[in-house]
């Protein structure tokens, strides 16, 4: 019984062909070579140069009408004043906001730092229960 599993063992090892093993074989060939057509295909297709075609060219106008430059400079002088106007409420402004600000968190952080004592004296009080509950 040993013999005939070594000789089973090496026949599979030599490659024995069967029906079976030459329709893989065909059938991997046919995929490899519709797999090499297609890539063929793609690439003609890639290299083929693509051609936009237009109805009618495209009109380009020059345009002749400009602002004159009295004009612009009045409206650049202008938006000046304002970014300047701008500038000068927010340096004065800015500083009170922070003030504000900063007037707004030490009203919260006293109203929090009194609920925190409130807390913390309950359970003072509560711990004073329970050690007292403990000695009775």
């Amino acid at each position: 019984m040993g013999g005939s599993m070594t000789i089973a063992f090496s026949n599979f090892f030599l490659a024995e062909s069967t029906t079976m093993d030459a329709w893989m074989v065909g059938f991997t060939g046919l995929t490899a070579l519709a797999s090499l057509g297609a890539m063929v295909v793609m690439i003609v297709a890639l290299n083929r140069r693509q051609s936009v075609q237009m109805d009618r060219p495209l009109e380009v106008r020059t345009h002749e009408t400009f602002v004159p430059r009295q004009d612009f400079q009045a409206h650049t002088a202008h938006v000046a004043r304002d970014m300047h106007e701008l500038r000068e409420i927010l340096r004065r402004e800015i500083p009170e906001m922070e003030r504000r600000i900063g007037l707004s968190v030490e009203v919260r952080m006293g109203k929090l730092h009194d609920r925190i004592n409130d807390i913390m004296a309950g359970l003072s009080r509560l711990e004073g229960r329970l050690n007292q509950s403990v000695r009775d």
